[in-house]
């Protein structure tokens, strides 16, 4: 009886020290639960085993409604964002206004006297405390051509928070890419269009497919400026709203409207004709389809950055 009792003292001590130097876990079925069922735990280690996105009707993962939209959301379809608030300056004594988006089209300007400037936050031309890229009819910028800035076959969008004192006989513009043969294919963003005495904004794809804003709007004051093609429509957008569109767009010259080799521009042109009297706070384009709560998304984003 002694030697048993020993026996038995010496298991139960060797199975307390290996669990308690972690050589094992406890474990404990409860009357009437299914023994093959997990065990019930609460954890704050976020699960990987969530189920992924439902894609949207644009073909990209929805977004979360806890998630803060940006243009990066947009994926692959974003290939232009300058910031005026992001890498603004001099590189290799060339000016650069740099591409946020994945395709790098990069804005710049090597002639020192037809360089725009940068008004930081703190300037009195700034919106929101946000810097600006300032034009005063004698700058622009370049940008090199790629696939990713030829849009004849696809949908496309540019936004801009602009402003702008264009005289009513000055054109102004904010991004053109194009072929300088009539009717002038490629897609514009005007700021100012003496053609039909428009001092508002003008969204174009030729010269016979064209929107416009009321006029007046050469008045200093920034707005959210937005030309959306969607299959043949083609629609004019300012603070949110549609102001124009024109449901019957198709039918250009694609070859002319890639003006494939030449390079966009933003804020003129290399002559000095069509140049812009105003401010840019940010420049964003879109290569494909955006779903009617993409537009709303990045309308709000740029609403609420910028408080317009």
């Amino acid at each position: 009886m002694k030697k048993r009792g020993l026996l038995v003292f010496g298991a139960v001590y060797l199975a307390a020290a290996a669990y308690a130097c972690g050589g094992g876990e406890a474990t404990s079925t409860t009357t009437g639960a299914d023994p093959s069922s997990p065990p019930s735990t609460t954890s704050t280690t976020p699960s990987n085993d969530s189920p992924a996105p439902v894609p949207d009707a644009s073909g990209q993962d929805a977004a979360d409604a806890s998630t803060p939209f940006s243009p990066q959301t947009l994926g692959s379809r974003l290939v232009l964002w300058l910031e005026a608030d992001k890498d603004f300056g001099v590189v290799d004594g060339g000016l650069v206004w740099k591409d946020q988006s994945p395709q790098k089209n990069d804005a710049v300007q090597n002639d020192l006297l037809q360089q725009p400037a940068h008004l930081d936050g703190g300037d009195d031309a700034s919106i929101n405390h946000h810097g600006v890229v300032h034009f005063t009819g004698n700058e622009y910028l370049q940008i090199q051509d790629s696939d990713s800035l030829q849009w004849a076959t696809s949908d496309y969008a540019l936004y801009a928070v602009v402003r702008h004192t264009n005289a009513p006989a000055q054109y102004g513009i904010i991004y053109a890419k194009w072929t300088d043969v009539a009717p002038f294919p490629g897609p514009f963003l005007w700021a100012s269009y003496p053609h039909g005495e428009k001092t508002g904004y003008v969204a174009r794809i030729d010269t016979t497919r064209e929107v416009f804003s009321d006029g007046g709007m050469n008045d200093n004051t920034y707005r959210i400026v937005g030309a959306h093609k969607a299959g043949t429509t083609l629609e004019l957008r300012i603070g949110g709203e549609k102001v124009s569109e024109l449901v019957d767009a198709g039918g250009y010259d694609e070859s002319g409207f890639n003006a494939a080799t030449l390079p966009a521009y933003v804020g003129g042109r290399p002559q000095p004709v069509q140049r812009l009297h105003g401010d840019i706070a940010e420049l964003i384009a879109i290569k494909g389809t955006l779903s009617t709560a993409d537009v709303a998304a990045l309308e709000a984003f740029l609403k609420a950055k910028y408080d317009l």
